[in-house]
């Protein structure tokens, strides 16, 4: 495959479509890599070396929920977070995805997070969004 690359006054191109679109869609397909990985690997203990894999690479150390746009993702990271019993990043993660939009119900129904229920901050963080 060769792409072809332009750059002029600033501004660049890969195979006629802007730098910022290509970017743009790099992160997308990423985080959809990802969120789908997570979503499938997380309970499979024979994938761990995936979802480590995952977390050191494409999510990485420096990776900020409120900075991301993508509800499942953050949903699956707050699933892996609660799994792995980190109550403080997960209930960062929920709280993102429930201002993005997951309903309060999806996570009280995930027995991924079945240990923080009864939970306060687990609750009000479900409701961040001002839902149900």
């Amino acid at each position: 495959m060769v792409l072809s690359v332009v750059v002029s006054r600033g501004r660049g191109q890969v195979d006629g479509t802007p730098f910022r679109t290509v970017i743009a869609s790099t992160a997308y397909i990423i985080n959809v890599i990802a969120s789908q990985t997570l979503a499938v690997a997380v309970h499979r203990p024979q994938d761990a070396a995936l979802v480590d894999a995952v977390m050191a690479t494409l999510v990485g150390p420096r990776f900020d929920p409120d900075a991301h746009t993508n509800a499942t993702l953050l949903y699956n990271l707050a699933c892996y977070h609660a799994l792995q019993g980190d109550r403080a990043r997960m209930l960062r993660h929920v709280a993102a995805a429930a201002r993005l939009g997951k309903p309060a119900e999806q996570f009280r129904r995930d027995r991924d997070f079945e240990r923080y229920w009864g939970d306060a901050a687990f609750v009000a963080a479900t409701r961040e969004r001002g839902g149900d």
